[in-house]
């Protein structure tokens, strides 16, 4: 006895067979029917997933809402004379910042918080003033920051000779 491949694959013949339309399409139009049929659902299906997650991607759950909902930037103006002399474990200045939330996000800022990012300025488009904000926020990354609720103590080494709005994502604690 010799085994012969059938002439319809056996997946495709098993998904007509479940699908409920197996019966029915060989009484009515034959084997060549089920196959085209079983294609079409296949083909079908997944054109209804791929359009549910377009769709998923633009509405409003998307990942920028979902960051949101636990992320939020804050942001702080350091001052230039608002450094005060410290002898805390190699640093030399310290200066406390009240913060302000500047976007949607729902997380608070509190001594628990994680930092997402060191801080970041926003540059203004002028050479010498957007130099003059690196090596301020150089001085303020290379230092040590703690946070309180709505306020930021950042100890340093050097004490920056310009004013500087310091912005940074944070979450809170989980």
């Amino acid at each position: 006895m010799v085994f012969e491949k059938p002439s319809i694959d056996l997946d495709v013949y098993w998904y007509a067979r479940l699908s409920g339309g197996y019966d029915s399409m060989v009484d009515a139009q034959g084997v060549g029917s089920i196959v085209d049929s079983a294609v079409n659902k296949a083909i079908d299906d997944l054109k209804s997933n791929i359009s549910s997650i377009v769709d998923n991607a633009i509405n409003s759950s998307n990942v920028y809402t979902k960051i949101n909902g636990v992320c939020a930037v804050y942001r702080a103006k350091y001052l230039a004379s608002g450094w005060m002399a410290a002898s805390s474990d190699g640093y030399n200045y310290y200066q406390e910042v009240t913060t302000s939330k500047v976007s949607d996000g729902s997380a608070n800022l509190n001594a628990s918080s994680i930092f997402l990012t060191p801080g970041f300025f926003l540059p203004s488009g002028t050479a010498s003033t957007d130099a003059a904000y690196a090596q301020a926020m150089g001085i303020i990354n290379d230092g040590y920051s703690t946070s309180g609720t709505n306020r930021i103590m950042t100890y340093t080494t050097a004490k920056p000779i310009s004013d500087i709005w310091v912005y940074w994502v944070v979450r809170e604690a989980v």
